[in-house]
């Protein structure tokens, strides 16, 4: 009986270390209290992004300082975008990672293109984001990008572009 009930707490001590640490599974989930990130994966949406503050921008294979974009969905919470600063290559830098993570709402770009945004509150204020993203554009024009970031932090606003080629819409898709 004893031995039972002593099973029961280390259980729940574990549990709430978990909880309060957060923790990555086997599977690959992001934990952060109230919010379970790789749950459910979803193909159109879910994919990661190299971001640059110009729009056609060739990183250099050596030291490449971008912020990372990952698209994915989180259990009972939706879509989530979550970004932070990464630096590869064999360059001698590091980079405060700055993770930011927002929930999405989707609106109706035109074209096939589709509109995410997302606003989060921190202890410096309220940060938005805005994520044109136009993997599935339609149009015959051109886009700078595939996927488009606006960010405001701190008051600050910040546009990047994902390091994709420009969008060639198919002709079979064209308007």
């Amino acid at each position: 009986m004893k031995t039972n009930k002593l099973q029961k707490i280390s259980y729940v001590v574990i549990a709430m270390a978990a909880l309060i640490a957060g923790s990555a599974s086997a599977a690959g989930e992001l934990r952060v209290p109230g919010l379970t990130i790789g749950g459910q994966p979803s193909q159109s949406f879910a994919e990661s992004f190299k971001l640059y503050r110009e729009a056609g921008f060739v990183p250099d294979s050596e030291c490449d300082v971008h912020t990372a974009l990952d698209l994915d969905f989180a259990q009972l919470n939706g879509k989530v975008a979550i970004l932070e600063e990464r630096v590869s290559g064999s360059c001698e830098i590091a980079v405060f990672a700055n993770t930011r993570i927002y929930r999405l709402s989707r609106e109706d770009a035109g074209c096939g293109s589709t509109l995410y945004k997302g606003t989060v509150a921190t202890s410096e204020g309220v940060n938005t984001i805005e994520i044109l993203d136009h993997r599935n554009r339609r149009c015959r024009d051109l886009v700078p990008a595939r996927v488009i970031v606006t960010e405001t932090r701190n008051g600050s606003e910040n546009t990047l572009y994902s390091a994709n080629l420009v969008v060639q819409p198919h002709a079979d898709r064209a308007q």
